[in-house]
């Protein structure tokens, strides 16, 4: 058995997380939008749409090292749900101009696009080292979301601001 055995079964959990969150994140917006009024829920919107780039990002950063660079076909698979989950998380951080977790976590969604955008026209593609760079970046990006919601769970969690 080798090591991609092991590593397909988590990759397709997380193609399905990344459609459930997809899927998912819009309706608990709408629903916490609905319940709570624009300002005590755009927190938790922008904090979806993160949590949503970093489930699409590691479901293609293992794809990547699975397959390697042939799924750079698919790529748009992951850019679009990817690209406008981030415009809205951007703009609703922009919205909200006091959060720091927030803020922390649009700087880190525009580095992992420049990070993309620099390896797409590096010299000789995307490959060697430029491709462990480009799959550390994307694990990084992921563990950032995952640290700084964590930590900052009372922002974006309606029900211990309805417990407040």
């Amino acid at each position: 058995m080798s090591t991609l055995d092991l590593i397909f079964p988590i990759t397709v959990a997380f193609d399905v997380a990344a459609l459930a969150a997809c899927v998912i994140a819009p309706i608990i917006a709408v629903t916490s939008l609905i319940r709570s009024g624009w300002q005590r829920a755009r927190a938790t919107i922008a904090y979806l749409g993160y949590a949503c780039c970093a489930v699409l990002a590691t479901s293609f950063a293992l794809h990547f090292a699975i397959d390697g660079g042939e799924i750079f076909m698919m790529f748009v698979f992951w850019f679009v749900p990817f690209s406008v989950a981030a415009t809205v998380a951007i703009l609703v951080t922009l919205a909200i101009d006091s959060s720091r977790g927030l803020w922390i976590l649009a700087v880190a969604t525009i580095l992992l696009c420049l990070v993309q955008g620099l390896a797409e026209f590096s010299p000789g593609g995307i490959g060697g080292g430029v491709a462990v760079l480009l799959l550390a970046a994307y694990f990084a990006y992921a563990i950032v979301v995952l640290v700084v919601s964590v930590q900052r769970r009372s922002e974006w969690s309606s029900w211990s601001r309805g417990a407040a």
